[in-house]
């Protein structure tokens, strides 16, 4: 079994609350990021994430692809689903918000 605590496609999928300076090539990294990781070896026993709610930097809505995409490989390679831990409450100050938990 593999837990997974960190995630970073350095990527996103809407540009729009970013400086203008930054937003070239955002999208297209989110989407090759995907690409790569839905690629990856398997892990026997399965994989467990741990994403917090209220993440402010890794919102859900940007997860939850990734980590689809992580276990549909895993099943395909017979390794087991990702099984989610999601923290509903806050444990921190803002960011990704697993400060305290």
């Amino acid at each position: 079994v593999c837990a997974l605590g960190g995630l970073h496609g350095h990527g996103q999928t809407n540009v729009d609350e970013l400086p203008r300076r930054r937003r070239q090539g955002v999208v297209e990294k989110y989407h090759a990021y995907l690409k790569r990781i839905s690629n990856h070896p398997g892990v026997p026993g399965g994989i467990v994430a741990t994403h917090a709610r209220a993440d402010q930097w890794s919102p859900c809505s940007m997860a939850w692809p990734a980590l689809h995409a992580l276990g549909v490989r895993n099943e395909k390679k017979g390794r087991g689903p990702v099984k989610l831990c999601l923290l509903l409450t806050s444990c921190g100050r803002g960011g990704h918000d697993y400060e305290g938990c």
